[in-house]
């Protein structure tokens, strides 16, 4: 039988959903610690793993040109080349956030789930933050969005 993933943006939080829906078996992939029972498994991101690239990763121009580069050879911001709307958004790792990313990522494309539930904070930026990843993870598993307003256990249970 399948589970489904529940990702949480903090580890608090993954530890309260777990202790909630009675996920007490603690699991471990690649150092990243998740919490399943037979029907669900809940993890965390750690707040933001992704983010976009700069802008010479999508127009190299930018970083080959002298006049866009400092002394020091890093590229200085010019309001010259903007705006910058490049056909197909590119991320990458946040720094020091690597492992952690990796581990998240072979969790959520792991074939133990057959789906996923988005339980990042409620607003644009939990949203983004699972967004990022499940799109850097390269995931097409279907997911639903868990939208609770807070941490008790009845609230959880609710929205559940």
């Amino acid at each position: 039988m399948s589970k489904i993933l529940i990702l949480c943006e903090k580890n608090s939080v993954a530890k309260d959903m777990a202790r909630v829906l009675k996920c007490d078996f603690e699991n471990d992939i690649n150092g990243l610690k998740y919490y399943e029972n037979d029907t669900f498994a809940v993890s965390f991101f750690r707040g933001h793993l992704v983010g976009l690239c700069e802008p010479d990763e999508y127009f190299s121009h930018l970083k080959n040109a002298p006049e866009n580069l400092t002394k020091s050879g890093k590229l200085k911001w010019s309001a010259v080349p903007l705006p910058i709307l490049p056909q197909e958004y590119k991320f990458t790792a946040n720094f020091g956030c690597e492992k952690h990313l990796k581990s998240v990522s072979k969790l959520m494309n792991s074939a133990e789930f057959d789906s996923l539930i988005c339980a990042t904070d409620t607003g644009r930026e939990g949203e983004l933050i699972f967004r990022y990843v499940y799109d850097f993870a390269n995931c097409k598993k279907p997911f639903k969005r868990l939208w609770i307003s807070s941490l008790t256990d009845e609230s959880i249970e609710n929205g559940m």
